[in-house]
């Protein structure tokens, strides 16, 4: 019961940029049952934001282990593809989690950052569609879809966007770029 709640106030810490409050909860969750995975991969994910790329590679390797063939440690591995820039072999390892995973929105919006980079606008398109349809309602997806529709030309869509992502909690200061493409 209490790993339940410690996740849940760990997700909530994040939603409202506590990130460090996020790691003590994720790491007390991982203190109870190292064997986590859910716990492992949130902290990972926050490790990377903060470029602690060590703690985040312990993590990531502590997820593989444990459990090799768990959406949470592929996911992981796609990201670090993803962090190196190898656009097409990240989009090729999302669609085979797709082709297994057909109803997970986040992967939808993983590819579709890769389409993005890789310049298949479409494809980023349709894949950021489905996974808003699928219920991701993260703000990254109105910021993706906002540099999606500015790199369409469509300037006041992705403005938008970027509003909307704000509304989401995204600090203003993280979108004065991107709005100032909207001009």
């Amino acid at each position: 019961d209490v790993p339940f709640i410690r996740h849940n106030r760990a997700a909530l810490f994040c939603e409202m940029d506590r990130l460090g409050d996020a790691v003590m909860d994720y790491s007390a969750i991982i203190l109870s049952d190292d064997r986590d995975v859910e716990a492992l991969y949130r902290r990972w994910l926050i490790y990377l934001s903060k470029k602690a790329l060590f703690a985040a590679e312990d993590d990531f390797e502590k997820m593989i282990e444990i459990a090799p063939e768990n959406l949470y440690g592929k996911m992981g591995k796609a990201s670090v593809m993803k962090r190196r820039g190898e656009w097409k072999e990240a989009e090729e390892y999302y669609s085979d989690l797709i082709y297994k995973n057909k109803t997970v929105g986040e992967l939808y919006f993983n590819r579709a950052e890769c389409y993005l980079q890789l310049n298949r606008l479409a494809r980023a398109d349709e894949d950021i569609k489905k996974s808003l349809n699928l219920g991701y309602e993260d703000a990254s997806v109105y910021i993706l879809r906002g540099q999606l529709r500015s790199a369409q030309y469509d300037k006041q869509s992705a403005k938008q966007d970027f509003i909307k992502a704000k509304e989401l909690g995204v600090n203003e200061n993280a979108l004065v770029d991107y709005l100032r493409m909207c001009k």
